[in-house]
């Protein structure tokens, strides 16, 4: 169960940070206020339990101000259950250590707009598994970040 959880987490995580863009090159990981912007096409296959779900489509994230993040979701959701239309945002509150480059996640809330037609509970199981998640932000080159859970590397992210 502990296998699962962690990698139903690192999955999220995985989507979370596809695309992440720094804006200006002033911007430092040692500051303590982290601005993330980005929009990346993306193809996930999760093996979740009893339950294989695929995405594709784009995710983007979006920092409000210095405590809150949104994470959009739009394309296709497949599952055993059926096909459906992803258009949604996850907002997520965040707290950024810049001491050791980690960035704290609580969910808050979720927003599916008018074409949006996955159930929110498949939603949920196949990317909302805890209401914390922790990443580690580390530059990875000029204009590129490695996005890492507590365990393994997840994504080198790409400033655009």
């Amino acid at each position: 169960m502990k296998k699962i959880m962690l990698t139903c987490g690192a999955i999220l995580l995985f989507i979370f940070i596809y695309f992440t863009n720094i804006f200006g090159s002033e911007t430092s990981l040692d500051k303590n206020q982290l601005t993330l912007f980005c929009k990346g096409n993306v193809h996930f296959d999760l093996q979740i339990p009893d339950s294989r779900v695929t995405m594709e489509g784009s995710v983007s994230l979006t920092t409000l101000g210095s405590q809150r993040l949104a994470i959009g979701f739009s394309g296709q959701l497949s599952t055993d259950k059926g096909r459906f239309i992803l258009d949604r945002t996850l907002m997520m509150n965040t707290r950024y250590h810049p001491e050791n480059h980690v960035l704290e996640l609580e969910y808050v809330k979720n927003i599916a707009r008018g074409i949006d037609t996955a159930p929110d509970d498949i939603f949920y199981d196949a990317f909302i598994r805890s209401n914390a998640l922790i990443l580690k932000i580390s530059r990875f080159s000029n204009n590129a970040l490695l996005i890492s859970d507590n365990t393994s590397p997840l994504y080198v992210c790409i400033a655009q």
